[in-house]
């Protein structure tokens, strides 16, 4: 394998952040392309640039305790969702777009990070996504390797009965994006993403221009308007092949089995880690 550059692995479908964009209106547009962060095109500081991932829209419009229940006051939420994205956007150190494919790798396992950004003086270069970061190095995963072999095994799922806040308190606490949604008969029946739950909440902003119901939130999650579908694939199907399938995916990750009987669960994280592994046997 040719070692790449971060530059080599840009995600363009990144947004950039303008002036004055409000809350409500970046959200809808990162459900519409499906990524998890936005930047805005200059550093403010050095390599210091500011960024908005998906956690950081979840903790800010929701405050989550250590049980994992939010604060669902309504009047809070619809105030954040009028702020400009300036009041929402985070500081985060970026990297020179000649950084070697192995720091950033590391960077993406070990901080766990959503995106990380180029930058070259002052100006942002680009954004590299889990999604592009996999994708640009996709031909490295084998194809005689199957999938559950780097699948997580005990899967966390959520009742069907479970309300919509209750879900998204659980994912801010245990730093997850997804859930798979059973049923009573212990099928599986969906997936929850935190993008999906707080696109929901920005839609019916959209519309009314105001957030007054706390049923939004108190609803069962099996009746949000933006279940997925889940991706089931063959245990035995290859790490290479299952990792274009996610990335097909609206979801970002596949449940390895059936909905009646799941073997483990695989997400983009699970990729990263394993890229991380075979990158290091390569060039030992």
């Amino acid at each position: 394998m040719s070692i790449k550059k971060a530059l080599d692995m840009i995600d363009i479908l990144v947004p950039v952040l303008v002036k004055d964009l409000e809350t409500w209106d970046l959200i809808l547009r990162l459900g519409r392309i499906r990524r998890s962060c936005a930047t805005y095109n200059k550093t403010i500081s050095g390599r210091v640039v500011k960024m908005i991932t998906i956690k950081d829209l979840a903790k800010e419009i929701f405050i989550a305790s250590e049980e994992g229940s939010v604060l669902t006051e309504m009047g809070r939420i619809d105030s954040i969702l009028r702020q400009p994205t300036s009041y929402i956007a985070k500081e985060y150190p970026s990297l020179d777009p000649e950084t070697d494919v192995n720091t950033l790798i590391e960077i993406f396992h070990n901080l766990s990070m959503e995106c990380i950004v180029l930058s070259r003086e002052d100006l942002v270069i680009g954004v590299v996504s889990e999604n592009s970061l996999i994708e640009s190095l996709e031909n490295i995963f084998p194809i005689d390797a199957p999938v559950i072999e780097i699948a997580t095994r005990e899967i966390d799922y959520v009742d069907q009965d479970a309300s919509i806040a209750e879900v998204i308190g659980l994912m801010i606490q245990r730093g997850f994006r997804r859930m798979p949604i059973k049923d009573s008969e212990g099928k599986i029946i969906g997936i929850t993403t935190m993008l999906d739950i707080i696109n929901e909440l920005a839609e019916i902003f959209s519309r009314n221009r105001e957030l007054t119901s706390i049923d939004i939130l108190t609803r069962p999650i099996s009746q949000a308007r933006n279940i997925r579908r889940p991706l089931f694939i063959d245990p035995e199907t290859s790490i290479r092949e299952a990792s274009k399938k996610i990335l097909e995916d609206n979801t970002g990750c596949a449940i390895l089995g059936t909905e009646k009987d799941p073997k483990g669960l695989v997400t983009e994280r699970d990729l990263i880690k394993t890229l991380r592994k075979l990158i290091y046997q390569t060039t030992d």
